[in-house]
């Protein structure tokens, strides 16, 4: 499957938060019917629209941060469980963009 590289104007959108599967950065999320709730390309990436997350947790102690979006399936919400190695870097700069 051949997912679609963002244009310029996308990628560099505050409406768009970048998720880049790198450094051990993992996406633990699983839907209802058992599909990631979010296409990464092959390189790890993906952007979603932050109107489209009805909530989120930030969990500083397990460098977590779990996104509910506003998108759901068969009645049950998307759902994606980020996990990160470090408080540092990816963590910190997703944590900016959702709270922004």
């Amino acid at each position: 499957m051949n997912i679609a590289q963002p244009s310029n104007a996308v990628a560099a959108s505050p409406k768009f938060i970048k998720i880049h599967l790198k450094d051990g950065v993992t996406d633990e999320s699983i839907s209802q019917s058992g599909t990631l709730c979010l296409e990464y390309n092959s390189d790890g990436e993906t952007y979603f629209n932050k109107s489209s997350v009805f909530s989120f947790n930030i969990d500083e102690k397990t460098f977590t941060i779990n996104i509910v979006f506003c998108i759901t399936m068969d009645g049950f919400p998307y759902r994606s469980t980020l996990r990160f190695t470090t408080k540092g870097g990816e963590f910190q700069r997703i944590k900016r963009e959702l709270t922004e």
